[in-house]
């Protein structure tokens, strides 16, 4: 079998002005490089037995002004969609969203220059590489049967973060490795997942999260949240010298909550 939609290479760039780039390719494509000016790039790919759906490999995908959609299919074992040594990017306004229907979904370099949102839904596991993801407004990670990893790319995001690895009736919780320590969340961080690593080199903002397993959250300025923590499992917080403050009415944590470092400590328990 062959996979979806293919996009390789660093030449044979096409610069589609003033419009947008629209796919629905079955077979394999080859490109380097599109870019729209106040355009929309809308691709589908679905792999034909073996291979991933979507497949961005040393090329780039740019919207100026406009926003990506890539909507993904493949088999369990491969990508509905597969960006790693690739660039997905749109400025201005422009968001990007990527949608695996079956299938992970691989991320490469990833950027919203402007105030566009990032939005990934996988069907599957999401996969970071070592390159970063910088978001100019929300972002949003959703892996539906598998983790939340990355091999060592940061998260820069301004505004709120969601970051979930659970099956969409909650009945199936994922890990989440979140640990680069060039993370940076200018906003609200929520999570659900099962045994989930937060690192963050800035301040870090808890929102209402649920937490199957074990919690480990770790920031170079202060701890704080705007809203309830659940976890399972135990707690581990990190923030040097600055204060930690989760004193929510309605945190309710069901394991050891160790405090490996930070300065006014202040902890509150719906059971307490």
């Amino acid at each position: 079998g062959v996979g979806g939609l293919f996009l390789y290479g660093v030449s044979n760039s096409a610069d589609y002005s003033n419009a947008g780039i629209q796919g629905y390719l079955t077979g394999s494509a080859l490109g380097a490089s599109f870019q729209t000016v106040n355009g929309n790039i809308l691709l589908n790919g679905s792999a034909q037995g073996q291979g991933n759906g979507i497949e961005v490999s040393y090329a780039a995908l740019s919207a100026s002004g406009g926003s990506i959609t890539l909507t993904g299919a493949s088999a369990d074992e491969f990508y509905g969609i597969h960006s790693s040594h690739g660039t997905v990017s749109a400025s201005g306004s422009g968001s990007i969203e990527q949608i695996s229907l079956s299938g992970g979904i691989g991320l490469g370099t990833l950027t919203t220059s402007g105030t566009g949102n990032i939005s990934v839904t996988s069907a599957s596991s999401v996969e970071r590489d070592a390159t970063t993801t910088q978001c100019g407004g929300n972002l949003s990670l959703t892996a539906r049967g598998g983790e939340i990893s990355d091999l060592g790319g940061a998260l820069i995001v301004s505004g709120i973060t969601v970051l979930v690895a659970a099956t969409e009736n909650l009945l199936t919780f994922f890990n989440i490795h979140c640990d680069n320590v060039l993370n940076e969340f200018n906003d609200t961080v929520n999570l659900i997942g099962k045994n989930i690593n937060l690192v963050a080199h800035t301040a870090l903002e808890l929102g209402s999260s649920e937490v199957r397993g074990d919690l480990s959250v770790e920031a170079e300025g202060a701890i704080t949240q705007s809203g309830a923590l659940s976890v399972a499992g135990a707690a581990e917080l990190s923030a040097g010298n600055n204060d930690i403050t989760l004193d929510n009415q309605g945190n309710d944590f069901n394991g050891t909550v160790s405090v490996l470092s930070g300065q006014d400590v202040r902890l509150r328990n719906s059971e307490d």
